[in-house]
């Protein structure tokens, strides 16, 4: 991405414009389905579409729909599915006669004889014994044995429309009998349309079906996501077109309008049709209900808002069908409405993924479909999206691809940030005020992905800064503070700089003697293990490495990058050197017969001066102040206390959950205002009960011993030194004993006097 506009088409930016244009090439063969629609790219449309649906679906009920559900609570009260023939004639006479239904659609299947109930194999039983007596019995007996008759005297002559469905395999599966077809396969005249194809059928009984007003196929075809999302509204089967259950109920609903189907014109060839748009249901004239299907006949399902109760949604109003067969419900419940008979029992298999419900009875997706087609609001995905598609997809491609590596960093992010506002913005728009599901990953994932080209191409003159960065900084700060620095590189610099820094100065104590001990070459190789070692942990916590003087590392916190927590992570760094010595280092060292090591660690905090200082001939990134010289010689002190690490009083108060032993009380003749020195213990959930309760016992006896009360401080000592002796216990015994011998002079305030380094 260029930091200011260059009106010369140099190579570099060919090759930029020209990739620009080829992932945009790419995108329009998906639009336009040259070479089939990308299937990553399908499954996020079928996400945003989820999305889509989610945020704008209905919430309100559609009081015109009443489903009828063969519900568990049917169930225990009639028995297990399939019902007996009666107890479902029963229902729908019910569901017609007392309770008013316009219309009654059944999403189940009669296509088996119920068992038990046939007259004819009974005559045919009974006539092998010629037996004039038994067979006049049946006779009489058998129009009460015929329950399908029975079930279709119930539906003749009420607004019954009954289902079935179609299916795929070899041989063929052909139960039952069809309804007539709705249009014939010829009707369409066009090329473009490829319908579901089916070679078998589940249908009901010849009886039932010719007793039912009209019949629906219910097939539902998941997309590859295994969600529910449109459904075929029409289907092919041996050259006749066939509707949904939907369709069906709909027209039987509004009069039986005539389903017409709605073709799109062929522009390039005068009088004929390229594709199909909708399925109309026309009636004096007019379409009364216009539904959108693409070239597959399928129609986006209008879910209403999901608000889950146990397993059915609040979006219409459900009755048990025990309650209907019961006589519970008032007469005339359903006058004028439109009631389904379906089951959300989740034994019955009838639950269905949706983008709004892991388990939607397949009877709601209908009601769903009903309530669209009576309100006018199907989603409509027309083909001319496709244009459109291509459409936007080239505006994308002439504000990213084109205007973008002219124009800042800033200005680019703002283009691309705009541009995706603006395509969710239209895309909403258009869903809301025409219903038109408009894809939209494609402009998306290009908008995208011509952002990161040109930004992508843009790093390697936008980081050169970072690239300077990192070699100024590199070898003295830790990756994590680099990576830092590189998210705004115009707000580091080497320049010196006053700053609030903590410094930690590392040594071997007796390093002289150690120097004695060993040959140069095994000499240098311990150093280097010792360095590498100490290094690592500094680097570990965040620290910046400033400089090594013989046996000695010097680092600090809090430069170049700021660091709120500067002294506790310096303490921690120390804590970490002075285990892996002891822990690693010297366990390794005792092995090759080299002595052991131990380190004098100083860490102090306070304002110093940080930059690139040195000469015209070496300048190293560093610290210089009275503070870090506090730093460097508190670690020569450690030695004469005994320990590994000595802090000064700033760093102490700067850290939090920490225990402190106070060590010592000094001032040099260079600065004569005493500063305090401690030791961390370690944080309070790491030291002992025993160890913390120390700590006071040691206050006491500083507190006696400043005040001169060296007798009271002598008691307090020894009872300190029976609980476990150190080597500042030794210190102050004999202190203790020089001052018996020489007692200070008035006034005597118990700091000591330490040589300056």
């Amino acid at each position: 991405m260029a930091s200011a506009p260059n009106p010369s088409l140099h190579l570099g930016l060919w090759v930029r414009l020209g990739a620009a244009l080829a992932l945009t090439l790419a995108f329009i063969v998906h639009a336009a389905e040259w070479q089939g629609r990308f299937s990553w790219l399908e499954a996020l449309d079928h996400q945003i579409h989820d999305w889509r649906l989610a945020a704008f679906s209905d919430s309100g009920q559609d009081d015109r729909i009443v489903i009828v559900d063969i519900d568990e609570k049917s169930l225990a009260a009639v028995g297990r599915w399939p019902w007996p023939r009666e107890t479902v004639a029963a229902l729908a006479q019910k569901i017609v006669d007392e309770q008013g239904a316009a219309v009654v659609g059944f999403d189940v299947v009669f296509s088996d004889r119920e068992l038990g109930a046939d007259p004819d194999r009974l005559r045919a039983l009974v006539a092998r014994n010629g037996d004039q007596a038994a067979r006049a019995a049946v006779d009489q007996i058998a129009p009460l044995l015929d329950t399908d008759a029975l079930l279709a005297g119930a539906l003749s002559g009420r607004p019954a429309v009954l289902g079935y469905y179609f299916s795929q395999g070899t041989p063929p599966r052909r139960d039952g009998v069809l309804p007539p077809g709705s249009l014939s396969l010829t009707e369409l005249r066009a090329p473009q349309v490829a319908l579901p194809r089916f070679n078998g059928y589940v249908s009901n009984l010849p009886a039932i079906a010719k007793a039912a007003a009209a019949a629906g196929h219910f097939n539902m075809i998941a997309d590859q996501d295994g969600v529910l999302r449109r459904v075929p509204m029409i289907v092919e089967h041996e050259g006749q077109l066939y509707e949904s259950l939907s369709i069906a109920v709909v027209r039987q609903a509004l009069g039986k309008p005539a389903l017409v189907p709605g073709l799109s014109p062929d522009r390039w060839v005068p009088s004929s049709y390229s594709g199909l748009e909708t399925l109309d249901l026309m009636a004096s004239g007019r379409a009364v209900v216009r539904i959108p299907v693409d070239r597959h006949g399928r129609t986006l399902i209008p879910f209403r808002a999901v608000s889950e109760d146990s397993s059915r949604s609040r979006a219409y109003r459900w009755v048990s069908a025990a309650d209907v067969l019961s006589g519970s419900l008032a007469a005339g419940s359903f006058k004028g409405r439109v009631v389904l008979v379906g089951t959300s029992a989740p034994g019955q298999g009838d639950l269905r993924l949706t983008p709004l419900s892991a388990s939607m009875p397949g009877v709601e997706v209908h009601a769903n479909l009903i309530s669209g087609m009576l309100d006018g609001r199907l989603p409509a995905a027309p083909p001319y999206l496709l244009g459109a598609e291509v459409l936007l997809l080239l505006l994308t491609f002439a504000v990213l691809g084109i205007v973008v590596p002219f124009v800042s960093p800033w200005a680019a992010t703002s283009l691309a940030l705009a541009t995706v506002a603006g395509h969710v913005g239209l895309n909403v728009f258009i869903y809301r005020s025409a219903a038109i599901a408009m894809p939209l990953a494609a402009v998306l994932c290009l908008a995208a992905a011509l952002f990161l080209l040109h930004s992508t191409w843009g790093y390697f003159v936008e980081t050169r800064g970072r690239r300077k960065l990192n070699e100024l900084f590199g070898a003295y700060v830790p990756p994590q503070l680099v990576r830092v620095m590189n998210e705004a590189p115009d707000k580091y610099s080497m320049k010196g700089r006053s700053a609030e820094i903590t410094v930690l100065c590392a040594e071997i104590q007796d390093f002289n003697a150690l120097i004695e001990r060993l040959p140069p070459t095994e000499l240098a190789e311990l150093m280097n293990q010792y360095l590498t070692a100490v290094s690592a942990e500094i680097l570990a916590h965040g620290g910046t490495l400033d400089k090594y003087i013989g046996d000695q590392v010097h680092a600090f916190w809090g430069a170049p990058v700021a660091d709120p927590q500067d002294a506790a992570h310096a303490v921690a760094a120390a804590q970490a050197m002075a285990r892996v010595v002891q822990e690693r280092i010297n366990p390794g060292f005792s092995k090759r017969g080299w002595p052991e090591i131990k380190l004098g660690i100083g860490i102090n905090t306070g304002n110093m001066v940080v930059g690139d200082l040195g000469s015209s001939q070496r300048r190293a990134y560093t610290v210089i102040g009275k503070a870090a010289n506090a730093g460097q010689r508190f670690s020569g002190l450690a030695r004469l206390y005994g320990v590994n690490i000595v802090v000064g009083e700033v760093t102490r108060r700067a850290c939090g959950d920490m225990v402190w032993r106070e060590l010592d009380r000094v001032r040099t003749r260079a600065d004569t205002t005493p500063v305090s020195l401690y030791e961390p213990l370690g944080t309070t959930s790491d030291v002992g009960e025993a160890a913390q309760s120390q700590v006071p016992l040691w206050q006491q006896f500083l507190r006696l011993y400043r005040t001169a009360q060296f007798d009271a401080a002598e008691i307090q000592l020894n009872q300190i030194r029976q609980r476990g002796e150190v080597p500042l216990h030794l210190l102050y015994a004999n202190r203790l004993a020089a001052l018996r011998a020489t007692p200070p002079e008035a006034g005597w305030d118990g700091v000591a006097l330490v040589r300056d380094r």
